[in-house]
């Protein structure tokens, strides 16, 4: 009987070395990920900000631009001016980004891919 008890807690303990490295591994690639999600977030907030003054100013689609590369690399995104594309219908603008992330992990890689669309509601 006491061969039984010892051989069922050895296996609890396995399991539970498992699970602690399973969680381990997923709270890394978080740490990772997490960031890029947050600051693509914020950058979704500037556009809607930027969008709407842009319609309201009439700024040109030049200075949109290079206000919306200074927020991204304020937030350190990979965006390049091609990424941003601006429409004007009437009076309202519409921003559309495209980029991707690099998220690096031992033995891994992967992007996280972002597409983000204002539009000014005039």
């Amino acid at each position: 009987m006491r061969a039984r008890e010892t051989r069922q807690s050895g296996s609890l303990k396995l399991s539970n070395l498992l699970l602690l490295a399973i969680l381990a591994v997923a709270v890394y690639v978080g740490v990772q990920a997490v960031p890029a999600e947050y600051h693509n977030d914020q950058l979704q907030n500037r556009l809607a900000q930027e969008a709407r003054i842009a319609s309201y100013y009439n700024a040109d689609n030049a200075h949109i631009r290079s206000r919306v590369l200074a927020d991204a690399q304020q937030l350190d995104l990979p965006l390049s001016a091609p990424q941003i594309r601006i429409e004007r219908t009437g009076g309202a603008v519409t921003i559309q980004i495209q980029y991707s992330v690099p998220i690096q992990i031992p033995f891994y890689r992967w992007q996280l891919n972002f597409t983000d669309n204002s539009a000014s509601a005039l």
